[in-house]
């Protein structure tokens, strides 16, 4: 998608220690780009200088409410006697408390820890660069509240790779909630207590994103099914027509799904020009390139 943008800006939320399973770390080497990498692990964040990356680094979490505040991140450690790639591994399903991981904290023994929240944009805002090329969100869970606290009419960015499962009903939640409804927003923790925090749906909604349609049935991807793996799920499976939409509705296209992982373009964007609909393989629909 970015080979002929030679000097990019990127945010990799979930950086990790900056080398490992990085979504940025070839646009950098590669291309030349630069950003801000944001990692809520002490150690995995303390990991990040000896790989010598040439960005922004912050120790902090991305808030999945609209204000900054200090959450309780939980951290996995592996045994003492596994690998570094399976240490890695484990360490990568850290996720705030009170959010609906992925990985469920099964992975390793559970070390938790106070970290500071910003909002998405704060730290857009904060370099300048609320107009970017691509942002990576994959924090174990909390993806689908900060995309919602995101004020989408001030920031562009032309590419997005978000995890999101179907677990996760945020989406379905957002949609089908009757008007008027008070939804419980992410908890805030106030001196060491979790405050729940009621507001209306539609307010929030009303206030940047514009007016919610009705849910008709939409099959705005179509995902090709090959299963790969021997007794275990379909990974072209498990896509959330609820988030599709919700990402339609803000102006992008759905250009690859697979196992939970999404890919979102811009229409508008010149990467869309590019790859939206001519340069895919002939007889392949938007979204079931995996």
């Amino acid at each position: 998608l970015f080979s002929d943008v030679p000097s990019g800006f990127f945010l990799e939320a979930g950086a990790l220690d900056g080398e490992f399973i990085s979504n940025t770390l070839y646009l950098e080497r590669e291309l030349g780009w630069t950003g801000i990498l944001v990692e809520a692990d002490s150690t995995l964040y303390a990991a990040i200088a000896g790989k010598r990356r040439k960005v922004w680094v912050s120790h902090s979490c991305v808030s999945p409410a609209s204000y900054a505040q200090k959450m309780t991140f939980e951290g996995y450690h592996a045994e003492a006697h596994a690998s570094i790639e399976q240490r890695l591994l484990v360490r990568s399903t850290g996720n705030l408390a009170g959010v609906m991981s992925p990985a469920g904290g099964q992975m390793g023994t559970k070390v938790e820890e106070k970290i500071q929240c910003f909002p998405l944009f704060s730290y857009l805002l904060a370099l300048n660069a609320t107009s970017l090329h691509y942002i990576s969100l994959d924090v174990e869970g909390a993806e689908c509240d900060i995309l919602l606290s995101l004020p989408w009419k001030r920031v562009n960015v032309s590419v997005l790779s978000i995890e999101h499962r179907d677990q996760n009903t945020c989406f379905r939640e957002y949609y089908e909630m009757p008007f008027g409804s008070m939804a419980v927003t992410p908890q805030r923790e106030e001196n060491g207590k979790a405050v729940d925090s009621a507001v209306p749906h539609k307010t929030q909604q009303s206030k940047d994103q514009g007016p919610t349609i009705p849910h008709t049935a939409q099959q705005d991807v179509v995902v090709q099914t090959r299963v790969v793996y021997t007794n275990q799920h379909d990974p072209a499976s498990g896509k959330d027509d609820y988030f599709v939409r919700f990402m339609k509705e803000r102006g992008y296209v759905l250009y690859d799904y697979w196992d939970g992982d999404y890919t979102y373009i811009k229409m508008n964007s010149s990467v869309c020009e590019r790859h939206c609909g001519e340069s895919l393989p002939a007889g392949v629909e938007l979204g079931s390139r995996g």
